[in-house]
């Protein structure tokens, strides 16, 4: 608050987005897989801390809601928005309202199964998920495999050793002109547009047109 100027007699209210299932009526993160939450009560806690209201909702939800109302998606009826970090998180906007589905899960996207059987292990106990091909932490552990048998690799110059490896390792040595660079396609976003048919998508797969990026985020880069 400080840092924006903004004093406590000007606070109104407080929005949260939190990666996971969120119960958004009782301000509860049911789940979140890539944090040590479960049935964490934090709307009210900060609610608690601030004496202000606060509306928490699952951060995809939240993206694509403003990518809906102002952003990209103001043109489209129904989309879908994917958000790529640690994990793979989805937002569905159907007739231009928050898509949320069964319990609240609906749009875990990163947890479609991709390859049930024998896929990667996937943080959230299943193996094959989506987000278990196609998130930073997937793109990290795949290039700490790749430098460990590949000794002659450009992705050495880049990192010391493979457990310095980060998500930016593969693009910086794909930028340097690494021979061993390879582009990998997910089948993830086809299998979403084929389930859902919406009207656009983030990513690209197969006949369906997908886009990429986001208005809301963009025109809103570098502002407070």
């Amino acid at each position: 608050m400080e840092e924006a100027g903004v004093s406590e007699e000007q606070l109104k209210g407080v929005g949260i987005g939190v990666p996971g299932v969120v119960d958004p009526d009782a301000g509860v993160v049911l789940q979140a897989t890539n944090l040590p939450w479960r049935n964490l009560a934090l709307g009210p806690i900060v609610a608690e801390m601030l004496d202000v209201p606060v509306l928490l909702g699952n951060d995809a939800d939240c993206a694509a809601l403003a990518e809906s109302l102002y952003g990209s998606g103001q043109k489209w009826e129904s989309f879908v928005l994917l958000t790529l970090g640690t994990g793979v998180g989805g937002g569905i906007i159907y007739r231009k309202k928050i898509f949320r589905g069964f319990c609240n899960g609906g749009a875990e996207l990163g947890h479609l199964p991709l390859n049930a059987f024998d896929g990667p292990a996937c943080r959230c106990g299943r193996r094959g998920c989506f987000e278990s091909y196609a998130s930073a932490s997937t793109l990290v552990r795949d290039t700490q495999k790749a430098m460990q048998e590949h000794p002659d690799s450009a992705l050495w110059k880049f990192a010391a050793e493979s457990a310095e490896a980060t998500a930016k390792t593969a693009f910086e040595a794909a930028e340097g002109g690494s021979p061993d660079r390879r582009i990998y396609g997910s089948p993830g976003t086809g299998n979403r547009g084929h389930r859902q048919h919406p009207s656009s998508a983030g990513g690209a797969s197969g006949r369906r047109r997908f886009r990429a990026g986001g208005g809301a985020a963009a025109s809103r880069a570098g502002k407070t």
